[in-house]
């Protein structure tokens, strides 16, 4: 008691999380929220399936032509900034009408993590997205946030089904598309989790990938688990 303090730095308050876009929907979560923030505030909160169908984003004309909905994007965002909070976005998952295999998905809410079967319709519909927040939120206001592409894709058949290197490719992509809205938008990715393995590893690739093709993210995100996968 006698002895001289020093002040605790609460790295532990950046970020919090929870399961997925919708949940943030409902009353009781955003009760517990309001009570988190008045006692424990987070700067930020990241959470999965901001495209899921459940959200209603994306959806398609009989002849093929998409339309967006961002209702529930808004109410969900607009709690955020009541509660003094901003998003951590993660960029997915795939909605099922663009998805190019129903059959991928993750959890039992059925968060789709198959490659789009027009990558061209995927990145109009991120475009689209980021434009609206901007509009809605304003500039000063979406440069605070963070945009992470996709969630653990070095997870084989988990989160990503196809190659690294297919990977790679839509990583790159969907972030120059982000870019190309505003360039100062905070971008990068991908959330790879901790892997054991010899040799190269997958998030060694990428960080290969993105040097040899200029693609400059804003930060690098890497989760860590007390747990080793079976080859």
């Amino acid at each position: 008691v006698n002895k001289p303090g020093r002040k605790l730095k609460h790295t532990w308050s950046k970020m919090m999380t929870f399961s997925r876009a919708a949940e943030g929907l409902r009353a009781e979560f955003q009760r517990q929220m309001m009570e988190v923030q008045k006692e424990i505030p987070f700067e930020y909160v990241r959470f999965h399936g901001i495209f899921n169908d459940d959200m209603m984003v994306y959806n398609e004309y009989e002849d093929g032509t998409p339309y967006y909905n961002f209702t529930y994007v808004d109410e969900l965002f607009d709690f955020f900034m009541k509660c003094n909070i901003k998003p951590f976005i993660e960029v997915g998952f795939m909605p099922e009408k663009l998805a190019s295999n129903k059959d991928q998905y993750i959890f039992w809410w059925k968060g789709n993590v198959s490659y789009p079967k027009d990558l061209s319709k995927w990145l109009n519909l991120v475009e689209a997205f980021i434009r609206h927040l901007i509009q809605r939120y304003g500039k000063n206001e979406v440069l605070k946030w963070y945009f992470e592409i996709w969630n653990e894709p070095n997870i084989n058949n988990v989160f990503w089904f196809e190659s690294k290197e297919c990977f790679f490719d839509f990583f790159s992509k969907t972030f120059l598309t982000i870019k190309g809205v505003d360039y100062s938008l905070r971008v990068g990715g991908p959330a790879v989790i901790n892997e054991i393995s010899s040799g190269i590893t997958w998030y060694d690739d990428f960080l290969q990938y993105i040097k040899d093709n200029n693609i400059n993210i804003d930060f690098f995100s890497y989760h860590v688990y007390p747990i080793i996968y079976d080859k």
